[in-house]
Protein backbone atom coordinates (compact mmCIF):
# COMPACT_ATOMS: atom_id res chain seq x y z
CA UNK A 1 0.00 0.00 0.00
CA UNK A 2 2.68 2.51 1.21
CA UNK A 3 4.19 2.17 -2.71
CA UNK A 4 1.06 2.89 -3.79
CA UNK A 5 0.80 5.60 -2.07
CA UNK A 6 4.21 7.30 -2.95
CA UNK A 7 3.27 6.54 -6.63
CA UNK A 8 0.44 8.73 -6.51
CA UNK A 9 2.47 11.37 -5.02
CA UNK A 10 4.95 11.44 -7.66
CA UNK A 11 2.48 10.62 -10.44
CA UNK A 12 -1.19 11.75 -9.48
CA UNK A 13 -3.00 10.90 -11.89
CA UNK A 14 -2.30 7.56 -12.75
CA UNK A 15 -4.57 5.27 -12.10
CA UNK A 16 -4.24 1.85 -14.09
CA UNK A 17 -1.06 0.42 -12.48
CA UNK A 18 0.49 -3.31 -13.93
CA UNK A 19 1.37 -5.57 -11.63
CA UNK A 20 4.13 -8.45 -12.30
CA UNK A 21 3.43 -11.47 -10.40
CA UNK A 22 3.96 -14.99 -10.24
CA UNK A 23 0.99 -16.99 -9.53
CA UNK A 24 2.30 -20.03 -8.90
CA UNK A 25 4.05 -18.42 -5.56
CA UNK A 26 1.35 -18.46 -2.74
CA UNK A 27 2.48 -15.45 -1.81
CA UNK A 28 1.81 -14.05 -4.86
CA UNK A 29 -1.82 -13.18 -3.81
CA UNK A 30 -1.10 -12.12 -0.03
CA UNK A 31 0.49 -9.39 -2.01
CA UNK A 32 -2.31 -9.17 -4.71
CA UNK A 33 -4.79 -8.90 -1.57
CA UNK A 34 -2.93 -6.53 0.62
CA UNK A 35 -3.01 -4.15 -2.63
CA UNK A 36 -6.59 -4.06 -3.60
CA UNK A 37 -7.29 -1.78 -0.51
CA UNK A 38 -5.03 0.56 -0.94
CA UNK A 39 -5.23 1.15 -4.92
CA UNK A 40 -9.15 1.43 -4.33
CA UNK A 41 -8.89 3.92 -1.80
CA UNK A 42 -6.25 6.17 -4.11
CA UNK A 43 -8.53 5.61 -7.40
CA UNK A 44 -6.47 3.07 -8.61
CA UNK A 45 -7.22 -0.07 -10.74
CA UNK A 46 -4.48 -2.98 -10.66
CA UNK A 47 -3.75 -4.56 -13.96
CA UNK A 48 -2.40 -8.71 -12.94
CA UNK A 49 -0.22 -9.56 -15.08
CA UNK A 50 1.12 -13.35 -14.60
CA UNK A 51 5.48 -14.17 -15.07
CA UNK A 52 5.14 -17.35 -13.66
CA UNK A 53 7.93 -18.72 -16.38
CA UNK A 54 11.08 -17.25 -18.03
CA UNK A 55 9.03 -17.38 -20.82
CA UNK A 56 5.51 -14.87 -19.47
CA UNK A 57 7.84 -11.88 -19.92
CA UNK A 58 7.81 -11.54 -23.38
CA UNK A 59 4.12 -12.24 -23.35
CA UNK A 60 3.73 -9.81 -20.19
CA UNK A 61 5.84 -7.16 -21.80
CA UNK A 62 3.64 -7.01 -25.27
CA UNK A 63 0.29 -6.74 -22.84
CA UNK A 64 1.61 -4.11 -20.94
CA UNK A 65 2.76 -2.25 -24.05
CA UNK A 66 -0.86 -3.16 -25.35
CA UNK A 67 -2.68 -1.88 -22.36
CA UNK A 68 -0.44 1.12 -21.75
CA UNK A 69 -0.49 1.36 -17.93
CA UNK A 70 0.18 4.23 -16.15
CA UNK A 71 2.69 3.08 -14.02
CA UNK A 72 4.32 -0.66 -13.16
CA UNK A 73 4.98 -2.56 -10.09
CA UNK A 74 6.36 -5.75 -9.19
CA UNK A 75 5.33 -8.25 -6.51
CA UNK A 76 8.92 -9.30 -5.34
CA UNK A 77 10.37 -12.85 -5.57
CA UNK A 78 13.86 -14.30 -6.98
CA UNK A 79 12.49 -14.65 -10.52
CA UNK A 80 11.35 -10.94 -10.42
CA UNK A 81 14.85 -10.12 -8.56
CA UNK A 82 17.24 -12.23 -11.68
CA UNK A 83 15.17 -9.91 -14.03
CA UNK A 84 14.92 -6.57 -12.79
CA UNK A 85 17.13 -5.15 -15.40
CA UNK A 86 15.27 -6.30 -17.84
CA UNK A 87 12.35 -4.94 -16.08
CA UNK A 88 13.85 -1.88 -15.80
CA UNK A 89 14.88 -1.70 -19.35
CA UNK A 90 11.44 -2.15 -20.56
CA UNK A 91 9.65 -0.07 -18.33
CA UNK A 92 11.87 2.73 -18.87
CA UNK A 93 11.85 2.20 -22.77
CA UNK A 94 8.46 2.62 -22.68
CA UNK A 95 7.91 5.84 -20.59
CA UNK A 96 6.60 3.50 -17.73
CA UNK A 97 7.11 4.56 -13.79
CA UNK A 98 8.04 1.61 -12.54
CA UNK A 99 7.96 0.99 -8.82
CA UNK A 100 9.88 -1.79 -6.50
CA UNK A 101 10.54 -3.34 -3.04
CA UNK A 102 14.26 -3.30 -2.91
CA UNK A 103 17.19 -0.86 -3.75
CA UNK A 104 18.78 -2.93 -6.74
CA UNK A 105 15.86 -2.24 -9.05
CA UNK A 106 16.40 1.48 -8.83
CA UNK A 107 20.24 0.60 -9.10
CA UNK A 108 18.90 -1.22 -12.36
CA UNK A 109 16.88 1.75 -13.89
CA UNK A 110 13.62 1.70 -11.98
CA UNK A 111 12.27 4.55 -10.73
CA UNK A 112 11.55 4.09 -7.25
CA UNK A 113 11.60 1.67 -4.57
CA UNK A 114 10.10 1.37 -0.95
CA UNK A 115 10.66 -2.02 1.00
CA UNK A 116 12.32 -3.34 4.01
CA UNK A 117 15.85 -2.53 4.72
CA UNK A 118 17.96 -5.63 3.41
CA UNK A 119 20.94 -5.20 5.69
CA UNK A 120 18.70 -4.68 8.85
CA UNK A 121 16.98 -7.57 8.16
CA UNK A 122 20.41 -9.31 7.86
CA UNK A 123 21.45 -7.78 11.17
CA UNK A 124 18.11 -9.27 12.79
CA UNK A 125 18.58 -12.05 11.23
CA UNK A 126 22.28 -12.72 12.94
CA UNK A 127 20.47 -11.75 16.31
CA UNK A 128 18.35 -14.82 15.59
CA UNK A 129 20.94 -17.01 14.52
CA UNK A 130 23.14 -15.88 17.75
CA UNK A 131 19.86 -16.88 19.92
CA UNK A 132 19.92 -20.17 18.55
CA UNK A 133 23.41 -21.16 18.51
CA UNK A 134 23.25 -19.83 22.47
CA UNK A 135 20.90 -22.53 22.90
CA UNK A 136 17.51 -20.88 22.49
CA UNK A 137 14.78 -23.23 20.93
CA UNK A 138 13.54 -21.58 17.05
CA UNK A 139 10.27 -22.82 18.12
CA UNK A 140 9.81 -19.82 21.21
CA UNK A 141 11.56 -17.30 19.18
CA UNK A 142 9.07 -14.57 18.13
CA UNK A 143 8.46 -14.13 14.88
CA UNK A 144 9.95 -10.66 14.11
CA UNK A 145 8.51 -8.41 10.81
CA UNK A 146 11.01 -5.80 9.38
CA UNK A 147 10.83 -2.45 11.30
CA UNK A 148 13.21 -0.54 8.56
CA UNK A 149 12.15 0.84 6.05
CA UNK A 150 13.83 2.29 2.98
CA UNK A 151 12.75 4.68 0.03
CA UNK A 152 15.38 5.05 -3.07
CA UNK A 153 14.66 7.08 -5.93
CA UNK A 154 16.87 6.87 -9.17
CA UNK A 155 16.67 10.64 -10.80
CA UNK A 156 18.15 9.56 -13.46
CA UNK A 157 15.26 7.65 -14.54
CA UNK A 158 13.30 10.50 -13.49
CA UNK A 159 14.48 12.55 -15.81
CA UNK A 160 14.56 10.41 -18.37
CA UNK A 161 10.54 10.00 -17.86
CA UNK A 162 10.21 13.52 -17.89
CA UNK A 163 8.89 13.18 -13.68
CA UNK A 164 9.61 15.50 -11.16
CA UNK A 165 9.95 13.98 -7.98
CA UNK A 166 8.30 16.34 -5.60
CA UNK A 167 10.49 17.56 -2.41
CA UNK A 168 8.11 16.46 0.23
CA UNK A 169 9.31 12.71 -1.48
CA UNK A 170 12.71 13.50 -2.10
CA UNK A 171 13.62 14.31 1.66
CA UNK A 172 12.19 11.08 2.93
CA UNK A 173 14.61 9.24 0.30
CA UNK A 174 17.46 7.13 2.03
CA UNK A 175 18.74 7.00 -1.22
CA UNK A 176 18.73 8.85 -4.30
CA UNK A 177 20.56 8.16 -7.59
CA UNK A 178 22.03 10.83 -10.10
Amino acid sequence: GKRLELLREILPKARRVAVLRDSRLPLADVHWTAMEKPARALGMTLISIDVSTADHYVKAFAAMTKQRPDALTVVDNVRMSAYRKIIAEFATKNRLPSVFGFLEFVEAGGLFSYGPSVPDVFRRSAAYVDKILKGAKPGDLPIEQPTKFELAINLKTAKALGIKVPPSVMVRAERVIE
